[in-house]
């Protein structure tokens, strides 16, 4: 008889156990989830507030200096190498230039994924290297001036699914309820989002759609 009660406490032990270990699992299962959840979002306000940044410094010192937005072409600027990332390039040449009487880009948001360079010196920095401003995954942001609206801009980028960059083509985005340009008079400014590609849902602009 002893044994037998023994026995049964055992059994309802592990079982109380097991019972235990499977809420911990689903609670810890709900807590990365969470958590996943929340850094995607912090991520995604960062690239915002830089997106907040650059669109500040356009419509700003730049284009009150200027009367006008950056152009998305390099015009009669040095062209780098190749045809990849040219608006977003052309946005850093133009407010990195060697004078500009308005703060610069950070270099910690400054990329070169295209690895291209300019044949000679025509910013402020000493690099010859033809950056873009990039998001917090590392992709270019495109930018597109309004004169370009309507237009198609070849981007490399790398899709998170797939580990490797590959050309992408971005253009200005429109309002699906009354089909104008956003910021029609100025400029769009694009990042693809935690997928890398630029077209998805999770892109993120310098307006609200």
């Amino acid at each position: 008889m002893t044994r037998l009660r023994r026995s049964r406490a055992r059994g309802f032990t592990l079982i109380e156990l097991l019972a235990v270990m499977a809420i911990l699992a689903l609670l810890i299962s709900a807590l990365a989830f969470g958590f996943g959840k929340y850094s995607k979002r912090a991520e995604e306000r960062q690239v915002e507030s830089f997106l907040v940044e650059l669109t500040s410094l356009i419509d700003g010192a730049y284009s009150v200096a200027k009367g006008d937005a950056p152009p998305d072409q390099f015009g009669s600027l040095p062209h780098p190498s190749n045809d990849l990332n040219v608006g977003s390039e052309s946005l850093v040449a133009h407010l990195m230039a060697s004078d500009a009487e308005w703060p610069g880009i950070d270099e910690k948001n400054l990329g070169n994924v295209d690895g291209d360079k300019f044949p000679k010196k025509v910013t402020k920095l000493e690099s010859l290297e033809a950056f873009e401003p990039v998001d917090r995954w590392g992709n270019p942001i495109a930018y597109l001036h309004c004169k370009s609206y309507g237009k198609k801009m070849k981007m490399l980028a790398k899709p998170r699914d797939r580990g490797e960059f590959e050309e992408q083509m971005v253009e200005a985005k429109k309002s699906e309820k009354t089909g104008a340009y956003y910021r029609p008079d100025t400029c769009q400014l694009i990042s693809a989002g935690l997928d890398g590609l630029f077209g998805t849902d999770d892109d993120l602009y310098n307006f609200q759609k």
